[in-house]
């Protein structure tokens, strides 16, 4: 059964409810409640089917009409032997007249009819009509690497530093040139908005940042970005330059790196360097392609 407004009718009580002996009340008829319609056709509630009950013992001519704000008839169904008395009736609908999508607004099911003591039957729920469409929307934010920071390794040669208000600093070899205790890995989250139906596609993460200002010369500083699977593999590979700039990762298939609640989707990336290379990031920017209802 559907949930929300249900409207429901008893005739004219004064004449249907006369006293004691012969007594007949008149018809209740209810409109099953109709949730909004999204006529563009995208698969999502493109069309539906209003449902009424006229009761026992029903109607004779029934009738389901929709109408325009206006007060005009778009569709109509009646009944297959409107002399008969009928408890049931159905009209399925597509939010469209005369081939094209109607307006977003209001409109109006009437239920109609003649019930057993001869009274006409006229009962009416509203319908809103939507023009929102399901579509790609490209969502994209700057999240700063020490908000994100989630884990991290350092070796005994190695620094992390804050750079700035947002940023960090990942310099290899500061204190000592051992190439085992060199190692600065980072990992990082972000929590990624919730997409309408589930779907996404492209994501990506880029990083904003560069060699370290006044890094050592005669060093190869570069970092490397991957993202974690959802298997707990790094994958997506790309080594980023030296030059200060915005560097795009690899576009992933959402399907392999997000995870946790569909509600709640998280990206976990991962940055690391070794060998001398002192690298800053001030920024990372995560983008990605969600459905939305607009």
């Amino acid at each position: 059964m559907l949930l929300g407004l249900s409207l429901t009718t008893l005739g004219p009580s004064a004449q249907a409810q006369e006293d004691s002996a012969g007594s007949r009340a008149a018809a209740q008829v209810v409109i099953w409640p109709l949730p909004t319609l999204y006529p563009v056709r995208d698969g999502y509630r493109d069309s539906d089917v209003v449902e009424v009950e006229f009761g026992d013992p029903g109607v004779r001519e029934a009738r389901i009409d929709i109408l325009d704000p206006a007060g005009a008839v778009l569709a109509t169904a009646t009944a297959a032997t409107p002399e008969s008395f009928t408890t049931e009736l159905t009209l399925p609908w597509g939010g469209r007249y005369a081939g094209r999508v109607v307006a977003a607004g209001t409109y109006t099911v009437r239920a109609s009819g003649i019930d057993e003591s001869g009274t006409a039957v006229d009962v009416r729920a509203p319908w809103v009509v939507s023009g929102k469409r399901l579509q790609w929307q490209t969502w994209s934010k700057r999240v700063a690497p020490r908000r994100s920071l989630a884990a991290w390794v350092v070796g005994n040669c190695s620094r992390l530093t804050r750079i700035g208000a947002r940023g960090l600093g990942l310099h290899s070899q500061t204190s000592c040139r051992n190439p085992e205790a060199s190692l600065i890995s980072t990992t990082y989250a972000a929590t990624l908005p919730q997409s309408f139906d589930g779907r996404y596609r492209s994501a990506r993460v880029d990083v904003v940042g560069g060699k370290r200002r006044n890094a050592p010369a005669g060093r190869r500083h570069y970092a490397v970005l991957t993202y974690l699977d959802t298997t707990g593999e790094l994958t997506y590979r790309r080594e980023l330059p030296a030059r200060r700039a915005r560097h795009r990762g690899i576009l992933a298939a959402p399907g392999t790196v997000l995870r946790g609640e569909p509600d709640r989707p998280t990206v976990i990336w991962h940055l690391g360097l070794t060998a001398g290379s002192q690298y800053d990031v001030t920024d990372f920017v995560i983008s990605i392609q969600r459905r939305v209802l607009a």
